[in-house]
């Protein structure tokens, strides 16, 4: 079992485990039209390649995605901050600190960022242009 993350489809899947997207599909009682929601856990059958080999496909995908994002960029930097009342993620990711919210995934455990509270701690990161 897997967690989805930004950006993936049922189709990345299918093509990191050289599987078909209605096998996963099916398997994870999806339809067609149905949306994977990134956090949701899906069912993967690794008999067509090894763990090893999908993770490796899976991290080159998300490399991808965010040096495409940071490629303008003149420095990017993590910071640590401190969830205080009333903060959300959409609010400190969109307004705050002006980065797509679904990068939070890639910094952060999505077991924190469901349920956040005051005083956890969070990395975000800060884009220099």
């Amino acid at each position: 079992e897997i967690i989805v993350y930004p950006q993936e489809t049922v189709g990345h899947f299918a093509e990191w485990l050289g599987n078909n997207a209605s096998t996963i599909r099916r398997v994870n009682g999806l339809s067609r039209s149905s949306n994977m929601k990134t956090g949701a856990r899906l069912k993967l059958d690794f008999s067509t390649t090894s763990p090893d080999v999908f993770l490796q496909k899976r991290l080159n995908y998300h490399m991808g995605l965010i040096q495409k994002y940071f490629q303008n960029s003149a420095r990017v930097e993590l910071i640590q901050h401190t969830i205080q009342s009333g903060d959300n993620l959409w609010n400190l990711a969109r307004k705050k600190y002006k980065f797509p919210v679904n990068l939070l995934l890639y910094f952060n455990d999505l077991n924190k960022l469901e349920q956040l509270f005051p005083g956890d701690k969070l990395m975000l990161p800060v884009i220099y242009q």
